[in-house]
């Protein structure tokens, strides 16, 4: 059993979150501190006084579109808020991202996340790339992928003190990461032949 966050007493049998600023934060509390601070009941069409309450920056509160959701609630028809979210390092509206589908700075993908998901699933049918790799990219991959490989190699052989294969590995490492591997394999393999 949670109790309230306000008066410790009763059981929390409400949760609400606010969200300021980008940080969000939750409080659970019991119905007679949720009346207390002036809140409608839970499950109710909100009054739009409840917002301005809530939110210590209410001139920031677009408060037609708030109004709009309110009377969209209270008619029991769905209704889009007027959105006028703005990045508030580029000046990027929301309206503007919809219309042009450009970000205006590396903070509008944070700040449209979801307006951008909602465009790559309709553009693309998926919100992840599944796609093909350029072939250097996947040939740097894969070298770093085998450079991993013989580097567990060469710490197992070391800790089973095989010295001298430890030295061939280190060298095959190097010579992978200069680019140089094949020439050296090649080379490791002609003295295996004529040992």
């Amino acid at each position: 059993m949670n109790l309230c966050q306000i008066c410790g007493e009763q059981e929390a049998t409400i949760k609400t979150i606010d969200i300021v600023n980008n940080v969000k934060s939750e409080r659970h509390i019991c119905e007679s501190c949720y009346k207390l601070q002036g809140l409608s009941e839970p499950f109710s069409v909100p009054n739009i006084s409840d917002f301005v309450k809530l939110t210590p920056t209410s001139a920031e509160i677009d408060l037609q579109g708030l109004g709009e959701l309110v009377e969209g609630l209270a008619k029991g028809t769905p209704q889009t808020p007027v959105s006028h979210i703005t990045c508030e390092f580029c000046g990027t509206t929301l309206e503007e991202f919809r219309k042009r589908g450009q970000v205006g700075c590396p903070a509008d993908y944070d700040l449209f996340n979801s307006e951008i998901e909602k465009l790559a699933q309709r553009l693309h049918g998926a919100t992840e790339h599944h796609g093909k790799v350029p072939r250097e990219i996947e040939a740097e991959r894969a070298r770093h992928h085998r450079a991993q490989q013989l580097r567990d190699d060469l710490t197992l052989a070391i800790n089973e003190e095989r010295y001298e294969e430890a030295a061939n590995l280190r060298d095959r490492i190097e010579a992978l990461m200069s680019g140089t591997e094949q020439r050296h394999d090649v080379a490791a393999e002609d003295r295996d032949e004529h040992a």
